[in-house]
């Protein structure tokens, strides 16, 4: 990958394994979860963005930043905050 979609994997060496130390555990933390989303966003992946939101989001213990995370997957999706909505790339049924 080149361009801005690389940079969401730029902070890894693959989706599971972190570069920093060689900790998996950053890899799931939701703060580099929620960064991946933003990236994945900026570069035009609205269901790798949602997806990634909502991961974050189900990653991170502060309600203030669960619903912030969710607000922002729902804002991709169409829905409402927490109402498990897909991406708004999927389009009606």
């Amino acid at each position: 990958m080149k361009g801005p979609r690389r940079g969401p994997w730029a902070l890894t060496d693959d989706e599971k394994t972190a570069v920093q130390d060689g900790d998996d555990r950053v890899a799931r933390h939701h703060r580099l979860l929620s960064v991946r989303a933003h990236l994945l966003e900026r570069a035009g992946d609205t269901e790798g963005a949602y997806d990634h939101y909502r991961r974050a989001a189900k990653a991170t213990a502060g309600l203030a930043d669960q619903r912030y995370l969710q607000a922002r997957a729902a804002r991709l999706g169409g829905g409402t905050p927490g109402a498990g909505a897909g991406p708004a790339s999927q389009g009606p049924s």
